[in-house]
């Protein structure tokens, strides 16, 4: 565990009082703001874990985990740690900053301790973390909140998980002094590859002994995904081909109105002529498929004079009373929480976000083996940039690009395997986590925690 320093209590509690003021302010205003409403609600319920958690139930566990994830991406990134503690009688609570991140890992039906985390103050964060009596915590890549960290330092080491290179730390200096004063008040840095260690070390002060190269979570969590949904992707696989026949599938996942202008531009030069006849089916899968956006999709679509169906128009029909030839080619899915099990009917990948912004995941698709292309502001994601430098991805900057990429790969075998060997090749970094664990923190987890791998 870290020793707080003077100066890092006076931060701390100066920092909390500040929280504890835009609290004050936050309720007031709580009539007047849906928004307000909705960051601040099932927050308090934190302070009242120990109505939820007794004691003795959590006696019967070898130790106490506590994470914190910022949203369903790191939650996502967690779950293969996650899953490995608990497998070895660790109690495992995870606490998350984001209500829509929560809202989408309880649809899935996600078990488990999930709560939302409290407003960052150490005195919120010493109320809830007194009941559990942790004996690790993680924070899940860039998520340094002082009042979880400072709350933390009093109880048990903390250590980050999946730490990564981050250009908005390197181009502010403010950001980095920052960020070294909060990284003083973990115990070991678990950092993803070479680079991200001389950047701990060398920009951030780091100690260097502290530092673990291991690898990223995330791969494992999108390979073991696979495994998990199984029947799910077996399921979709089975109701398209029955609904459309053996297409073969190019899927724009996390679609801004950017990629669906190159992709619509491309399916009506290539596929949507008189003359075509072909043999692809365009899937569209917004980023955030809310009423506007699919009913901008379907504007599009009517704009050239390109055939389209929802998802919902046909999931509840009767596969007797179908005509497949009267189905149209484009499907636009209007549901949430499908993409990673969609791709695994796919042939083509083009991942949305990077022609405007930055690049949405890339790792779920290139698990199943998916051809990929995206926009080329890419440089956000280490994957999609490994991805391109090894020539295992196109990038796309028009229509025309799009068109020219889907007409290369036409021809080309339904899976790339070198797409898929990558992936592979980099999994591993929860059991290397594990593992340090062993040997770091002997003594504070349970002696089996090096168990895993015999």
């Amino acid at each position: 565990m870290r020793k707080l320093t003077l100066s890092s209590l006076i931060f701390l509690y100066l920092y909390s009082a500040i929280i504890e003021i835009t609290y004050g302010v936050l309720v007031l205003l709580l009539p007047f703001s849906k928004s307000i409403r909705f960051f601040l609600r099932g927050r308090d319920r934190a302070l009242l874990i120990s109505d939820m958690l007794k004691e003795d139930v959590l006696n019967r566990y070898d130790a106490r985990i506590v994470f914190f994830c910022s949203s369903a991406g790191e939650y996502e990134q967690a779950i293969p740690i996650i899953r490995r503690m608990e497998a070895l009688g660790c109690w495992v609570g995870v606490f998350l900053f984001s209500e829509s991140g929560m809202r989408f890992i309880r649809a899935r039906g996600e078990r488990g301790f999930l709560m939302k985390a409290p407003l960052d103050s150490i005195w919120r964060w010493r109320i809830t973390l007194q009941t559990i009596n942790p004996d690790l915590a993680l924070v899940v890549r860039h998520e340094l909140w002082p009042g979880f960290l400072g709350a933390c330092a009093e109880f048990c080491p903390t250590v980050l998980v999946d730490g990564s290179n981050s250009r908005s730390i390197e181009k502010s200096k403010m950001a980095r002094y920052l960020k070294k004063q909060l990284l003083r008040l973990l115990d070991c840095y678990y950092v993803v590859e070479k680079s991200d260690c001389d950047f701990y070390a060398d920009l951030l002060c780091c100690p260097r002994d502290r530092i673990v190269t291991v690898g990223d979570s995330k791969y494992d969590r999108v390979v073991e995904r696979i495994t998990d949904s199984r029947k799910e992707i077996e399921h979709i696989r089975f109701f398209l081909d029955r609904q459309f026949g053996s297409l073969r599938r190019l899927i724009v996942g996390s679609a801004w109105k950017q990629d669906v202008i190159v992709a619509l531009d491309a399916w009506k030069n290539k596929c949507a002529a008189p003359c075509s006849d072909s043999c692809w089916q365009l899937v569209l899968v917004p980023h955030e498929p809310d009423q506007e956006m699919i009913q901008w999709i379907i504007e599009q679509c009517h704009e050239r004079s390109i055939s389209k169906v929802r998802f919902s128009e046909i999931q509840d029909q009767d596969q007797n009373q179908i005509d497949k030839s009267e189905i149209a080619p484009v499907l636009i899915v209007d549901k949430v929480g499908m993409l990673a099990e969609l791709y695994a009917s796919g042939e083509l990948a083009f991942v949305g976000g990077a022609l405007h912004y930055q690049v949405h995941n890339v790792l779920e698709p290139a698990a199943h083996g998916l051809a990929l292309a995206f926009g080329s502001k890419y440089q956000n994601s280490k994957e999609a940039t490994l991805m391109v430098n090894s020539g295992l991805a196109h990038i796309v900057h028009s229509g025309a690009d799009f068109e020219k990429w889907w007409e290369s790969r036409s021809d080309s075998p339904c899976k790339d395997q070198d797409v898929l060997a990558q992936v592979k090749k980099l999994c591993g970094a929860s059991d290397r986590i594990i593992d340090d664990f062993v040997i770091r923190y002997d003594g504070v987890l349970p002696s089996n925690l090096g168990k895993l791998n015999e």
